[in-house]
């Protein structure tokens, strides 16, 4: 039934899914990533360089605390985009949401969204 339903579908011109993430990974290319405000408190959008998709390491290193070597894999645009949405009303840039911006955006990468 279901391949039926799939060759009607293709026959009356609709297009088939792509795989977006694995198209990016075979060209070497970054992976574009959208941050809700539910997140920092403002919209980011921004591309997670291909050597921070699916890594391990690089989750590891945000959990364990340190965003440093995840940020500076980021161009300076979005690294300073990224400081911003996590400077508080007072001035300070609060780690806390670094983390759940880089997290959040591995996240998203990986799954090739």
């Amino acid at each position: 039934m279901a391949s039926q339903t799939r060759a009607a579908a293709v026959g009356a011109g609709a297009r088939l899914p792509q795989d977006h993430a694995a198209k990016a990974e075979a060209l070497d290319q970054p992976v574009d990533v959208e941050i809700g405000s539910e997140v920092a408190g403002v919209s980011l959008r921004f591309q997670v360089p291909r050597s921070l998709v699916d890594s391990y390491e690089a989750v590891q290193a945000v959990y364990a605390g340190f965003a440093m070597p995840v940020m500076q894999e980021f161009d300076e645009g979005t690294r300073e985009g990224i400081i911003e949405a996590a400077r508080d009303e007072s001035g300070k840039v609060r780690n806390s949401v670094v983390q759940r911006v880089l997290v959040a955006a591995l996240t998203q990468a990986a799954q090739g969204n």
